[in-house]
Formats: structure tokens, sequence, C-alpha cells
């Protein structure tokens, strides 16, 4: 396997809390952590990596509540309203989507909150900044599956 693809595969998995993460991953992959910080920066630099960050099990610190809203916004604001929504704390994911004639949202966020009642008045508040009052939530009503893509398949 290519080391760079095996250092993707390896950026992929969870890396628990450790002190040198860098280090421990430079180990894994037989590369000097030098030559690893320098492609991880090519990473995304050219966007192959987005971001580094931490995965929260959102149900474990009390955030019972998720729900799916769908916005329909008009093409011109899309990219404000995108923005704004997407700056809100309780936001996690922000999609433009195609829409039709049938469905015609077309931004999606995903909110979660520690109960229905609060996730509702919090879409109410998004609402509210976004100008936008042509939306639909779609609650969560049972999670059937959250893993990570398995890149190991994917790139085989």
């Amino acid at each position: 396997m290519r080391k760079s693809k095996k250092i993707i595969l390896e950026l992929n998995k969870p890396q628990g809390i450790i002190k040198m993460p860098f280090r421990a991953l430079a180990r894994k992959t037989a590369v000097s952590q030098e030559r690893l910080l320098r492609l991880v920066r090519h990473y995304k630099r050219t966007g192959l990596v987005r971001r580094f960050g931490i995965v929260l099990a959102h149900r474990r610190v009390g955030l019972r509540d998720n729900a799916l809203i769908a916005w329909n916004v008009p093409a011109r604001r899309v990219v404000t309203v995108a923005r704004r929504l997407s700056q809100a704390s309780c936001v996690s994911h922000c999609y433009l989507r195609k829409s039709c004639a049938v469905w015609p949202y077309n931004l999606y966020t995903m909110v979660h909150a520690a109960s229905r009642a609060h996730g509702l008045r919090l879409v109410r508040a998004l609402s509210k900044t976004s100008g936008i009052t042509d939306f639909t939530v779609l609650s969560t009503v049972r999670e059937l599956k959250k893993t990570k893509m398995n890149l190991e398949r994917i790139l085989a």
C-alpha cells in the first residue's frame, strides 16, 4: 500500500486522547513526524483533508433531540442564509440540495438539543434569525446506523 494512502487511512481512524497524536501516527505509518506533518499540511492546503476534530457522543452529553430541518430558501439568498444558519452553535451540519416541485426545500440543517421542546425553540430562533419561515422539521425517531465511512473498502 502506498505510504500516502496508509496515512490517509490512519488519519480517518479515531485517535483517542493522546498528548502527541501526530507522533503516534508517524510511528504507525513508519514516516518521520516532520514528513507526516508536511503531508498533512499539503492535504489541508489541497482540500483532501478539511479539518481535524472530535466526534462528540451527543446523546451521552444530554442532547437527546435531533432534527433535520429542511428550509425553502430563495436561490438569491441561499449563501447568506446558509452562512447565518451555519454560525448557530446548535447546527452541526448545513447542506444545499436540489429541490423539486413536490419537495421545495433546498437547504438542510441538523440541530441537536436537550429536549424536543428546546429543539423547536431553537428552530424558531433560526427561522427568525434567517428570515426563512417556510421549513419543515424532520425529527429523528430512532438512530439506525452511525458509523464513519470505511475508507479501506472504498479505496481498495
